[in-house]
């Protein structure tokens, strides 16, 4: 969430300084939206590892044991978790990529137009 904010800082610098404006600021708000996009995905990541592993160990300790409460893994908390983790992942990848490009690069606001495709 945090990083589709700082997304909206650079779309807003970007389209009120067409031709003005400190570049420094540009990149901070690309490395920044970059970094917090990653940064989600990564702990995304490490909350469904954490999610399948715990619920796992409890189904395990108490099948294992013979205890009187059966833990099950809970299956739509897994799979909600993961599928955050996905979107998580495809939106920084597609962040990345956008930036990478050069429609979406903010270092090219000088250069000439590409060649019309045929």
């Amino acid at each position: 969430m945090i990083g589709l904010l700082f997304l909206i800082f650079l779309k807003r610098h970007i389209k009120a300084n067409q031709n003005s404006g400190p570049e420094s600021w540009k990149l901070f708000l690309k490395h920044t939206s970059l970094g917090v996009a990653w940064t989600s995905t990564a702990l995304a990541f490490a909350a469904a590892i954490s999610i399948t592993q715990t619920t796992s160990a409890l189904q395990f300790l108490t099948t294992s044991f013979r205890s009187p409460v059966v833990m099950e893994a809970g299956l739509v908390l897994q799979v909600l978790q993961w599928l955050i983790c996905t979107f998580s992942f495809f939106f920084a990848f597609g962040l990345t990529a956008i930036f990478r490009t050069r429609a979406g690069s903010t270092s090219y606001d000088n250069a000439p137009p590409p060649p019309p495709s045929y």
